[in-house]
């Protein structure tokens, strides 16, 4: 004997009605697509958005100059002394991790200065705080790329 499923698909059908199958109308149609595009736009300005706060980063801030001129050493000489996948996936993501927190950094003291324009030793203690995580994560990245590049430049 074997089991009937037709009684089973009314109540698959009461607990999830998205998958009944109904006409949609054209405009439905429509409307959707529209939002479709409309929520595509929205994400290509984020990234624009996003672009120009990178670009503003890199002209303000010369800690930023100074992270980009040691990626591009950096790049230079894992590509002559051809690191492996494994090496390179550690050097992209410290290289990612100084630049975020510069970038963290930057909003941090634009946000300080907007909230306190005079000086106040809590704006100066957010700054300092956010300055010191930027030379945290830059010390250790420091260390990874030592152990490295040290023994392959020793050799």
């Amino acid at each position: 004997m074997s089991p009937s499923f037709s009684g089973m698909s009314c109540k698959i059908n009461a607990f999830f009605p998205i998958m009944q199958k109904k006409p949609i109308n054209l405009s439905e149609k429509k409307i959707k697509e529209s939002y479709k595009m409309e929520y595509l736009i929205k994400r290509i300005r984020s990234f624009g958005y996003a672009i120009e706060g990178i670009i503003y980063m890199i002209r303000t801030q010369a800690h930023a100059r100074i992270h980009l001129l040691a990626i591009v050493i950096i790049t230079g000489l894992g590509y002559y002394l051809k690191l492996s996948a494994g090496e390179w996936c550690w050097i992209v993501s410290c290289m990612g991790l100084v630049l975020s927190m510069e970038a963290m950094n930057t909003a941090i003291e634009n946000l300080t200065d907007l909230a306190s324009p005079e000086y106040h030793e809590l704006a100066k203690k957010a700054k300092d705080t956010a300055a010191g995580a930027v030379l945290i994560a830059v010390i250790f990245c420091g260390i990874v790329w030592a152990i490295i590049f040290l023994p392959k430049l020793l050799h």
